[in-house]
């Protein structure tokens, strides 16, 4: 099973119109920089009271999601995208994207999207339609994932260490955060990996996405 391109395929959901506003668009603008015609990665300002390492992390995570993107422009059946990822000025390879990140990714842009609890039929097979050419084992286990209930805790736990703010960042991502039910998940989900409140406004001044936190 072909985690990074599972990842990209959700990547190039939110490319494809998904994502067009709020949160999600801001964060791929900056994270993948020229393939959304955006600026690139902002990074926290000196003094700007970040956490150790968040800037560093989130650079690995541009690095990432620009990897997993272009595997998924290459793989065939996908539909409206061009083949060569260089058209889209993502540059790929050289990223640490391995199947255990990838799939931890997924889970929490999935988990997200479920967080207004209105993700109806059309919508998961709007999400599944972005997959292109996969294997029956990859339409099980996005399936799976899109029909597990949110249990905040229980994900939040699984996290490794190191991997907080990067997972915080991928569920940020996949909303528009425009209801309270999404800034509560984002509070239960902040709570859940122990993060600051501070660190999770810079994550969202970080990447231009209204702040929560007081």
């Amino acid at each position: 099973m072909d985690f990074g391109q599972i990842l990209g395929s959700l990547i190039g959901g939110k490319m494809g119109g998904g994502g067009g506003g709020g949160a999600g668009g801001n964060i791929l603008g900056d994270l993948l920089g020229s393939a959304l015609g955006g600026g690139g990665q902002r990074h926290a300002p000196a003094g700007s009271g970040m956490a150790p390492g968040a800037g560093r992390s989130s650079g690995g995570l541009q690095d990432m999601l620009r990897d997993a993107y272009g595997q998924y422009q290459k793989r065939p059946g996908i539909p409206g995208e061009c083949s060569d990822p260089s058209h889209a000025g993502v540059a790929t390879g050289g990223s640490e994207l391995n199947d255990a990140r990838a799939q931890l990714y997924i889970r929490s842009m999935i988990q997200a999207t479920k967080a207004d609890g209105r993700l109806d039929e059309q919508e998961k097979q709007a999400i599944m339609g972005r997959l292109g050419q996969v294997t029956q084992e990859e339409v099980n286990f996005v399936q799976a994932e899109l029909n597990r209930d949110v249990s905040v805790r229980d994900f939040a736990w699984s996290v490794p260490l190191g991997e907080e703010q990067n997972v915080y960042t991928m569920a940020l991502m996949a909303i528009r955060l425009d209801e309270n039910s999404e800034a509560q998940y984002l509070g239960e989900l902040a709570h859940g990996l122990r993060l600051q409140p501070s660190v999770c406004n810079q994550i969202h001044r970080q990447y231009n996405a209204p702040t929560i936190f007081k």
